[in-house]
C-alpha cells in the first residue's frame, strides 16, 4: 500500500506529502499532529488507548 501511494502521489507534485510505515506502538515523530487519518489500521491495535494518548 505504501508503494502504491508513493507511486500515485509523487513528491514532485505533492512536495509536503510523505508516506511512512512503522510500528504503531513505537512511533518516531518529534512533533504533534493536527489531524491523523487512518483507514483499516486502528482496529487491529490491541492497546488503542495507549497508542492514541497525547503526551
Amino acid at each position: 500500500m505504501i508503494k502504491l501511494a508513493r507511486d500515485k502521489h509523487s513528491t514532485a507534485i505533492y512536495p509536503n506529502l510523505s508516506f511512512q510505515e512503522m510500528d504503531a506502538g513505537n512511533l518516531k515523530f518529534n512533533d504533534r499532529f493536527d489531524l491523523i487519518f487512518s483507514n483499516a489500521a486502528l482496529h487491529w491495535v490491541k492497546i488503542r488507548n495507549l497508542l492514541l494518548k497525547e503526551s
